[in-house]
C-alpha cells in the first residue's frame, strides 16, 4: 500500500482534521517507506519533514497552488511537488505569492517552477469545468499553456478513460483531507465552522483507506513519483546574515568592543563590584563567540538603536534575554541581570546551543517601520515574519459544532456546565 499523492493536514484551515502526528502514526502502521504533505501553505513542511525523518519515512512535500483561471471563473488547481531543495525553496516563494494575492499568474509560476514538479487535478477548479462542459480545445490549451511555463507537468486522474484523449503524463491523484470515513462528518461541521465555500470532494477518500488506484501500471506510476520526490535536506545549520562591521573588524571585536563601552555607561558613577561585572561579561561573550552568535547580537543591537533615533518606544526586555549582561551593556535590555540575580544560562548556554531568542516589543503602528528598516539593512532574503496557530477550546468547539448542527442552546449550555463541573472535579 502507498500514501496517497494529495495529503492536506490541519495547516490547510480548509476543514482537514489530519494532523501530522496522525498520518505519521498511520505510515508506520501500514510500513510506508514515504508520506505525502500537501497543503495551500508551508506551515508545517519543516515540522513534517523532521517527523518523518525521525519515524523512518521519506518526506514528500507538495504545495497547492490555485492558477489564475483562462476559461471559467474557476481557479486552475494544481499541486507542485519539490524535488530538492531548491524545489522546496520556490515552493516557499509561491506559498508567499499566494498568501498574498491568492490566485497565482502563470508568468509568476514560471519564475519559481525549477526543481518543481506540477500536477494539474483534474477532479477539481477550472480543469474540472472544462471536462464537464466537454470542451476538448481548451482543455489542450489550458495544459499546453502551464507546458510552456514548467520544467515537468502531470494531470492527475481520478479515471483514467476521462482524460485518455489528453497528450500528457499522467498519474493516478487519490486526495485526503480526513482521516478516517466516519470522519468525514468531522470534516463538514469543520468546513461550515471555519465558513469555506464547500468543496467538491470528488476523488477524496479517507487517508486510512487503501488507495482505489490498485492496479500495477498505476502503483508503478505513484511509486515512481515518489522516487523522484523524496527530499534529503539539511537544515540543521542556522545561517545568519553576517553584520556589516566598519573597516572590516571582525564581529567578535566589534561585539566586545560595544559592549565594553556599553558597560561602562551603564556602571557610570554606579557603587558596584567591577570586576564581577567585568567577569561576567567576559564570560557571555565568550560562549557568544563560541556558539557564533556575535552576528546576531549586532544585528538586534543596530535595530534597536534605529528604533530609539526615531524616537520609537522599545521594551526593557522580556523572557530569558534580561538574564544576559551583553544584552544589557548593549541597551538590547533595560534590566541589570546581576543585580537582580538573573542567570545567563537560561538564555544561552553552551550544553544546549539553541538559537538566542530575544523579544522585542515596539508599538504597533511603529512595527511596519522597523521591519522595513530591517529589510533594507540586511537583505530582504534575511528577513521573515512568523505567525502562531490557536487551536479550538472545548467550550468554543462546542458552541461553534453546536450551531452548525442547528442544537438547541439550552443543550449546548448544559453540556458546557457538565464540562466545567468535571473539569473541576465535581
Amino acid at each position: 500500500m502507498q500514501p496517497k499523492l494529495f495529503g492536506e493536514s490541519t495547516y490547510s484551515f480548509q476543514g482537514s482534521n489530519l494532523t501530522l502526528s496522525s498520518m505519521v502514526s498511520h505510515a508506520k502502521r501500514q510500513d510506508f517507506s514515504y508520506l505525502v504533505l500537501t497543503d495551500t501553505t508551508m506551515h508545517a513542511a519543516y515540522k513534517f519533514y523532521q517527523s518523518c525523518s525521525q519515524n523512518g519515512l521519506k518526506p514528500v512535500i507538495g504545495l497547492q497552488i490555485m492558477l489564475e483561471p483562462a476559461f471559467t471563473s474557476t481557479p486552475l488547481h494544481v499541486v507542485g511537488y519539490a524535488r530538492n531543495r531548491s524545489g522546496y525553496e520556490q515552493l516557499l516563494q509561491l506559498a508567499s505569492v499566494s498568501a498574498v494575492y491568492g490566485e497565482i499568474k502563470l508568468k509568476t509560476l514560471k519564475k519559481h517552477q525549477k526543481n518543481v514538479s506540477f500536477v494539474v487535478d483534474a477532479a477539481s477548479g477550472e480543469f474540472k469545468t472544462l471536462v464537464e462542459n466537454e470542451n476538448i480545445s481548451a482543455q489542450k490549451t489550458a495544459l499546453e499553456s502551464l507546458q510552456g511555463c514548467v520544467e515537468t507537468l502531470y494531470l492527475g486522474y481520478d479515471v483514467f478513460e476521462k482524460y485518455s484523449h489528453l497528450k500528457i503524463d499522467k498519474i493516478p491523484f487519490t486526495k485526503a483531507c480526513y482521516h478516517e470515513t466516519d470522519d468525514l462528518k468531522v470534516y463538514k461541521v469543520l468546513e461550515e465552522i471555519m465558513q469555506k465555500t464547500k468543496r467538491d470532494l470528488t476523488g477524496f477518500t479517507a487517508f486510512c483507506e487503501p488507495d482505489h488506484h490498485t492496479n500495477e501500471e498505476a502503483m508503478k506510476k505513484i511509486k515512481a513519483f515518489l522516487d523522484v520526490h523524496a527530499l534529503s535536506i539539511d537544515f540543521a545549520q542556522a545561517k545568519l546574515p553576517a553584520y556589516p562591521t566598519p573597516k572590516g573588524v571582525s564581529s567578535e571585536r566589534y561585539l566586545r568592543a560595544l559592549s565594553v563601552k556599553g558597560l561602562g555607561k551603564r556602571l557610570d558613577k554606579r557603587k558596584v563590584n567591577n570586576n564581577e561585572y567585568r567577569s561576567r561579561l567576559e564570560k557571555e561573550l565568550k560562549i557568544i563567540n563560541e556558539l557564533g552568535y556575535d552576528d546576531y547580537f549586532l544585528i538586534i543591537w543596530d535595530v534597536i538603536k534605529y528604533a530609539r533615533s526615531k524616537n520609537i518606544l522599545v521594551g526593557p526586555g522580556r523572557g530569558s534575554a534580561p538574564g544576559s549582561l551583553v544584552a544589557y551593556a548593549l541597551g538590547i535590555t533595560s534590566i541589570d541581570p546581576l543585580a537582580h540575580g538573573l542567570l545567563f544560562e537560561r538564555f544561552l548556554n553552551a550544553a544546549r546551543q539553541t538559537m538566542p531568542d530575544i523579544d522585542i516589543d515596539f508599538p504597533d503602528h511603529s512595527r511596519d517601520e522597523v521591519v522595513r528598516y530591517t529589510r533594507d539593512r540586511f537583505g530582504e532574503q534575511y528577513v521573515a515574519l512568523i505567525c502562531t496557530f490557536g487551536t479550538f477550546l472545548s467550550k468554543s468547539a462546542l458552541r461553534d459544532s453546536a450551531r452548525v448542527l442547528n442544537i438547541d442552546k439550552k443543550y449546548v449550555e448544559e453540556m458546557i456546565r457538565k464540562i466545567s463541573q468535571y473539569a473541576q472535579g465535581f
